[in-house]
């Protein structure tokens, strides 16, 4: 469903961010990396900084209400190219007026934290149920993405999570923001590569 909000209404932010979520795109962004290695002419200026805080901060959002635990922003970089996951990661596909996918990497023992926190049980089996429940947790990261980029002003659709496997090779061609979190149950990484879709 593609959900249409007034350009005008502003994406609430009464989280805690260690860095303000403007600075992700302009001044706090780390140095460039495109296959690998280090580029300072990389531009990401056609990558929207509002669509990006949008998604950042239902991250945020979603976390504390599922889990009840504090989530802070730490850093984020500009990357590009070819990545490897190294983490269960769940991809997210936005089509409309942004076109891209959106990343969220849970490392194990994330994983295992955040099934624990869901079921009120110590869980350290890696299991289809702990696919299950993650699946499920992205769905709920990504379940208002569209409603969040309509209020800042992209009328666009958000596909279902699908989690790929560690080990497994992505090739994006877009810029991406790689966001990095940090919170009591550990670490965790979300890419946005998101643009404007072209007529």
């Amino acid at each position: 469903m593609i959900c249409k909000v007034p350009k005008k209404c502003p994406l609430q932010n009464s989280h805690k961010w260690s860095v303000p979520v403007q600075s992700v795109i302009v001044g706090a962004v780390r140095p460039t990396r495109v296959g690998g290695s280090e580029s300072r002419g990389f531009s990401i200026m056609n990558m929207k900084a509002d669509s990006v805080s949008s998604f950042l901060r239902l991250v945020i959002q979603v976390w504390q209400e599922k889990l009840s635990v504090e989530l802070l922003f730490r850093d984020a970089e500009a990357v590009s190219g070819v990545f490897v996951t190294d983490n269960l990661t769940a991809a997210v596909r936005v089509h409309g007026e942004l076109e891209g996918k959106v990343f969220y990497e849970f490392p194990e023992e994330r994983s295992l934290a955040i099934a624990s926190a869901v079921e009120g049980e110590v869980r350290e089996v890696v299991d289809e149920s702990l696919f299950a429940i993650i699946e499920s947790f992205a769905e709920a990261l990504s379940v208002d993405g569209a409603l969040a980029l309509a209020r800042a002003g992209f009328a666009s659709e958000v596909a279902t999570p699908v989690l790929l496997a560690k080990g497994a090779s992505v090739t994006i061609t877009r810029p991406q923001i790689w966001a990095h979190f940090d919170s009591e149950l550990g670490s965790m990484g979300v890419r946005v590569s998101l643009a404007e879709a072209t007529s």
